[in-house]
């Protein structure tokens, strides 16, 4: 079954271990590459590597744009936590994220009852 990993600072880690999520901290930007390679070329399924934001946007452009052309496993930058509307951040990084991984962009709209 792939996996979903997520490499991160240590502030964050133990939210996403909470949440079931395999974990992997990275204590500098070098650190966080350097798990992603590992990952990314080693053997045995992984479905989604997911990187923090500071340590996403910390790595080269080049490597970058080369872990986002892959489809598998899928790598990604998660979104960052500094915004003013933290809900739009969520649903811009996961549209950004599922138009990565199915090549189709969704739009969310809101759905109002009605009786």
């Amino acid at each position: 079954m792939p996996d979903l990993i997520v490499i991160c600072g240590p502030r964050p880690a133990p939210g996403y271990r909470l949440a079931g999520t395999r974990t992997l901290v990275a204590e500098s930007p070098e650190q966080a590459t350097d798990l992603v390679l590992r990952l990314v070329e080693g053997d045995g399924e992984r479905g989604v590597i997911a990187v923090a934001a500071p340590l996403w946007a910390a790595m080269s452009p080049r490597l970058r744009l080369r872990l986002e052309s892959m489809t598998v496993p899928l790598v990604t930058g998660l979104p960052p936590d500094t915004e003013a509307d933290p809900a739009a951040g969520r649903r811009a990084g996961l549209q950004a994220l599922l138009a990565q991984a199915v090549g189709y962009e969704f739009t969310f709209t809101p759905h109002e009852d009605t009786p």
